[in-house]
């Protein structure tokens, strides 16, 4: 890769408890419920990359879309997943669970609870329709590797079920329960915003996505990235913009207004979006030969392209829960919305995607950096090694 990269094409091709999920069926096939989707797109998705203004300004033909009263749900889109509760430490408002994991009580902004398993086990599908297949963009064949951040876990199980010889880890502040686990992969319940209980200089991959509402010190965060590495080993950052774009002026005004509350509530807690600023970030914390990579995801069945179009129906069927997701703590709990008004909105924003008027969309950031070797770094010392992760 190059030192300095800035990609807007295509993808090419201390002391905490380690613990196996419970078990709840023997049955591979039940864990992966979204892995047919990857059958829709068996090749790269090249129009999902920004770029010039032919990107998602194609538009379904077969309909007057100005003039259609009509949605994109005039038939279901199921999605089921086996993902179960399991109570640990967690806190409920508004029929939704939070994790309470030691200082995390009454902090986290997003749900931990079976209904946001099933969207991120979608999600994790969608985002492999985005990159054409593959979990990871670094080189080679990593076989010591982190998901911080697992959530379900689906991206550590994934991993591990097609490199049956790697070693996966996942974290989190809740516990996994998924039907299936491969023994090669081992979930530990950890704060990735405490000190990591692992030996540093260690992992060939380290795996972030979408923790930007969740980590408050990001120069930390990536320096324990960096420290967790082995020289020469990648770190994939995958993040996703709380926005709400549209190239050709179709954008509701609920969904305006929701976006814009979200942003507020963000900027009280310190949080929000990150993508464009982790280029810098990354480099700051010693990183090099970064890469990043922009692509725009539809939100409905809107674009022309059979590819995206596909892509727009499988977001679709997870957004209504992502406002949820991403809106219900921070309406109430951080604006001090009326719960039923929260809810109204978030419905009126969500009417306004599924119209066939409206053509929006969302970018997500993915960056790509190395840890230097020891004679590239500027006091030329060898950091030292590590024999495996340390659980002390």
């Amino acid at each position: 890769m190059d030192s300095h990269e800035d990609s807007t094409t295509s993808i090419p091709t201390v002391n905490h408890t380690s613990y196996t999920p419970s078990i709840i069926s023997t049955s591979s096939s039940n864990r992966s419920s979204g892995s047919s989707m990857l059958s829709v797109a068996s090749t790269a998705i090249t129009s999902l990359s920004m770029g010039g203004p032919e990107h998602l300004v194609g538009f379904d033909d077969d309909s007057n879309q100005d003039d259609d009263p009509s949605d994109y749900f005039s038939a279901s889109v199921n999605d089921s997943t086996t993902g179960m509760s399991s109570s640990y430490e967690y806190h409920y408002e508004n029929g939704r669970r939070y994790s309470a994991y030691r200082h995390r009580a009454g902090t986290n902004v997003l749900p931990s609870d079976q209904t946001e398993a099933e969207r991120q086990e979608v999600h994790h599908h969608i985002y492999r329709l985005v990159l054409g297949g593959p979990l990871h963009l670094s080189p080679g064949n990593p076989q010591r590797v982190l998901d911080i951040g697992t959530g379900s876990g689906v991206w550590a199980l994934d991993y591990a079920e097609e490199c049956p010889e790697a070693e996966v880890w996942g974290t989190d502040v809740s516990p996994v329960v998924q039907s299936w686990v491969p023994p090669n992969c081992h979930f530990v319940i950890e704060d990735a915003e405490s000190e990591w209980s692992f030996e540093p200089n260690y992992f060939n991959l380290i795996h972030s996505r979408n923790l930007a509402q969740s980590i408050r010190d990001w120069p930390n965060y990536l320096r324990q990235i960096y420290n967790h590495l082995e020289p020469g080993g990648y770190a994939q950052i995958l993040e996703l913009h709380v926005e709400s774009l549209s190239d050709d002026g179709h954008h509701g005004e609920l969904l305006k207004e929701f976006f814009d509350r979200l942003e507020k509530a963000l900027k009280i807690l310190g949080l929000g979006n990150l993508g464009p600023q982790l280029d810098g970030m990354i480099r700051d914390a010693g990183f090099v030969d970064v890469e990043q990579r922009i692509y725009k995801l539809p939100w409905a069945p809107w674009p022309k392209d059979s590819r995206l179009r596909a892509l727009g129906k499988h977001t679709l069927s997870v957004t209504q829960s992502g406002f949820e997701t991403y809106g219900l703590a921070l309406l109430t709990r951080v604006l001090g919305m009326d719960a039923t008004a929260a809810n109204s909105l978030m419905e009126g924003a969500f009417k306004e995607v599924r119209s066939k008027k409206s053509h929006t969309y969302n970018r997500h950031f993915i960056y790509v950096a190395r840890k230097p070797f020891a004679h590239e770094l500027p006091d030329d010392s060898a950091p030292s090694t590590s024999s495996g992760p340390s659980m002390n």
